[in-house]
């Protein structure tokens, strides 16, 4: 089901993953930091949770311990502990998947199917962007 998600829709594939999978990630090495190392290994739990946080491409050139701080500091922040164990919580991890999908669909920039789509491809022509259309704009609205 996953990949067939997946073939449409990555993101849609990876929240799935998360979903079914972040039980494992809780205690497989026996501590809260080897927890978090762990969702580092994964190349798609390291997407979920770089791309919920909004986190730049060069966060994995960091050091590798920075980087956990920082998942665990920024867990912390959204959700109340940096533990991996806190998306055992249904709703906590509901939540995170709700923010990955609307970092996601930011970071993706707006389309067709989005409300509003046909203005704003209207305001970002070259008529309206030029500087007589903005003046011709104003003009028009005062």
């Amino acid at each position: 089901y996953e990949g067939a998600v997946g073939s449409q829709d990555t993101n849609l594939r990876l929240a799935l993953e998360f979903r079914r999978t972040i039980d494992e990630y809780v205690n497989p090495l026996g501590s809260v930091e080897g927890d978090w190392f762990s969702i580092l290994g994964n190349t798609a739990m390291r997407a979920v949770f770089e791309t919920a946080y909004g986190l730049p491409s060069e966060f994995a050139l960091i050091d590798v311990d920075k980087q956990v701080e920082e998942l665990a500091r920024r867990t912390e922040s959204f959700f109340g502990r940096g533990e991996v164990a806190v998306f055992e919580d249904p709703e906590i991890m509901e939540r995170m998947i709700n923010r990955f999908l609307a970092q996601a669909e930011v970071a993706n920039g707006p389309t067709a199917g989005t409300p509003g789509f046909a203005a704003l491809s209207l305001l970002q022509s070259s008529t309206l962007t030029s500087s007589a259309g903005q003046i011709n704009l104003i003009l028009s609205n005062a």
